[in-house]
């Protein structure tokens, strides 16, 4: 599972984290908090270290980073299946 949050203390997603793990799941977690709770819980933490922005209760840090990072693992899942699938070929 792969958890994004500003925060890493938001409790309904420290509650899905929690209970994908304790069905057997992994969790990464893309996170502006490196240290939060949400990424002491995770398999994985990607931090991405950006300045907060609120508005009144509203969180508007930006979302930038996660959407690079999201696409780059993309990336990688597409690179690692193409080699299995070459791998996988019968060759003549």
């Amino acid at each position: 599972m792969i958890v994004l949050s500003v925060s890493g203390e938001t409790e309904q997603t420290l509650d899905q984290a929690q209970f994908y793990q304790q069905n057997g799941g992994q969790v990464i977690a893309i996170t502006n908090q490196g240290n939060s709770t949400l990424a002491h819980m995770a398999d994985l933490v990607i931090p991405y270290y950006m300045p907060e922005r609120m508005l009144d209760d509203i969180n508007l840090t930006t979302q930038i980073p996660v959407v690079y990072i999201l696409e780059c693992l993309a990336y990688q899942v597409q690179s690692v299946k193409a080699a299995a699938n070459q791998d996988a070929t019968p060759k003549a």
